[in-house]
């Protein structure tokens, strides 16, 4: 896949399966992550899983309006 097909198809998911998510999927994707650039390399990201729904939920209740579609991820 060209990279402007790659940008062009990119979308933001909102909803979510009640699926969870394997593992080796979460492994992959912070693998993935860890190619992103940044400026001058600095790598300012940090990447945090959560799996616990109440605390899910404690997160959500901080911004209800921002937050609302942690409601439903896994």
């Amino acid at each position: 896949m060209e990279l402007s097909e790659v940008i062009r198809k990119r979308r933001s998911i909102r909803k979510f399966k009640n699926d969870s998510v394997p593992r080796e999927m979460i492994s992959e994707i912070i693998k993935s992550a860890m190619f992103a650039l940044s400026a001058a390399n600095r790598r300012p990201v940090h990447l945090i899983i959560i799996k616990d729904r109440d605390t899910i939920r404690k997160i959500r209740k901080l911004r209800e309006s921002a937050f609302r579609f942690l409601e439903t991820a896994s």
